[in-house]
């Protein structure tokens, strides 16, 4: 005789699974509204900060939902919700890093200048690299 240990598993209904994949979809075209057109001028700080709440949700609803974690254990949770304080850790400190280091030296501030433009490479620019002359 087989015995059925599946008693305790839940098995998610298909409603989740739809509202979820619909909601997804919608908070994607809201994204791109608000990253590509200039329907509501936020500003490009403004902006950012908008998308990643949005993108923010969206990974809850696919953690939760697409993945069941809402009707998981709660050590599942907790080592979620663990891994996800020390991501936010490394990446507070990144940012942290990458935005004071024109504070000491000043030089360090213009080795990551996103406002730079870029150009294209010319002749000079190719023969004037560190280092001195090229007869070695």
């Amino acid at each position: 005789m087989s015995q059925d240990n599946h008693s305790d598993h839940f098995v998610v209904p298909v409603k989740f699974y739809y509202g979820t994949f619909i909601t997804l979809l919608i908070m994607t075209v809201v994204t791109v509204v608000v990253a590509k057109f200039a329907i509501f001028d936020f500003g490009p700080q403004l902006n950012i900060l908008i998308a990643m709440l949005i993108a923010t949700f969206k990974a809850t609803l696919v953690i939760l939902f697409f993945m069941g974690v809402k009707w998981d254990s709660p050590v599942i949770k907790v080592c979620i919700a663990g891994s996800l304080l020390f991501f936010s850790i490394f990446i507070f400190f990144t940012v942290a890093d990458v935005e004071t280091r024109g504070d000491i030296y000043e030089i360090e501030a213009n080795v990551v200048n996103i406002k730079s433009p870029v150009r294209p490479m010319t002749d000079g620019d190719v023969h004037s690299g560190h280092g001195g002359s090229s007869d070695h």
